[in-house]
């Protein structure tokens, strides 16, 4: 894995292979070939992959895959009945995000990071002390979480019920999708406005994966399916009609 990193780091190509990179992945029983594995699992393999060989094999403390993609919370539960405040730290490469609570929140006439905090107070869980007297009827209790990092890359993971929603669903969806989206919004304890821009998406349709990028250079978006690249408009709402009328669910959204 490190190796196909560094080749494209410092060789001539201009993308990594997709070959090499899915053959590496095969050595791994979790992503065999010819198998369809989960888009998020293999982004968290690979991340995972890269920042062990970094740590493993430099002398300086910079995590460049920390730096970049880490997401480091704080998760709060504050229990209303014994007053005890947990505090469990938690990291991730991807914050999820899940389609059913997206779904069910689209008429609220919020953003899409409001909608997102919506999401996750559903959350709940109980009190962790054991001497609480709400352990007898076992309560539950939302959980805060305190953003501890400003990844440069931002990754959402949409979280699907199934494999084959229809239009109407995935209309749904990628609708309340915005491109800009304050932090401040997901996590109400950030001290600044940290804004993301939409960078990127990677879709599931029939047992594949394809991928929509924004191109600075040509200020449009373009469509990517193996060797095929093809533009697909200028606005967000020329993919959200894409994503749509293909049924391609979006399943990885990057912002930066």
């Amino acid at each position: 894995m490190t190796t196909i990193f560094t080749n494209y780091q410092f060789g001539d190509v201009n993308c990594i292979p997709p070959n090499q990179l899915r053959e590496a992945l095969a050595s791994f029983k979790q992503f065999r070939m010819q198998e369809t594995a989960d888009a998020t699992e293999a982004l968290n393999f690979i991340l995972e992959s890269l920042q062990r060989e970094i740590v493993a094999n430099t002398d300086t403390k910079l995590d460049f895959i920390r730096n970049t993609f880490q997401l480091d919370l704080s998760e709060e539960i504050h229990c209303s009945v014994c007053g005890n405040i947990s505090r469990t730290p938690s990291s991730s490469f991807v914050l999820n995000g899940y389609a059913e609570s997206l779904r069910r929140f689209r008429f609220t006439n919020v953003s899409f990071g409001k909608l997102l905090r919506m999401c996750h107070d559903e959350d709940l869980r109980p009190c962790s002390y054991e001497g609480c007297p709400s352990r007898e009827y076992n309560p539950q209790f939302p959980i805060k979480r305190i953003l501890l990092s400003k990844p440069s890359v931002f990754i959402l993971s949409i979280v699907w019920a199934n494999q084959s929603s229809n239009y109407a669903s995935i209309d749904s969806i990628v609708r309340v999708i915005e491109t800009r989206f304050n932090v401040r919004e997901i996590f109400s304890e950030a001290k600044t406005d940290i804004f993301y821009e939409l960078k990127g998406i990677v879709c599931y349709y029939g047992s594949h994966y394809v991928t929509i990028i924004w191109l600075p250079k040509d200020q449009m978006w373009f469509f990517f399916d193996d060797a095929s690249v093809r533009p697909v408009g200028r606005t967000w709402s020329d993919v959200q009609n894409k994503c749509s009328i293909n049924h391609y669910q979006p399943s990885l959204l990057f912002y930066e």
